[in-house]
């Protein structure tokens, strides 16, 4: 079956999110036991593996960078400060 994308799509879906469209239609008409089925299945699973933990990392990151300010005490101007330093750096 052929996954048709939309503009919109292709704009908002990550290259990660579009190979592993491209993948699971291509293995949609493999025989599940075929050689470049299976090597797809492998590599469909890397793809997930990478997003979640980019997805978990992210999610680390931006929790650090909420709390940060607090707890030194610094106001939303934070992210200015941070820019200009390593805009001086």
């Amino acid at each position: 079956m052929k996954f048709r994308f939309t503009m919109a799509q292709l704009k908002e879906f990550s290259n990660k999110r579009v190979l592993q469209c491209l993948i699971d239609e291509r293995t949609s008409d493999l025989n599940p036991y075929s050689p470049l089925s299976k090597r797809l299945k492998e590599i469909r699973s890397e793809l997930d593996s990478e997003i979640l933990n980019y997805s978990a990392i992210f999610e680390a990151v931006l929790s650090q960078k909420k709390m940060l300010p607090a707890l030194m005490g610094i106001d939303d101007g934070f992210d200015k400060l941070i820019a200009e330093r390593l805009k001086n750096e």
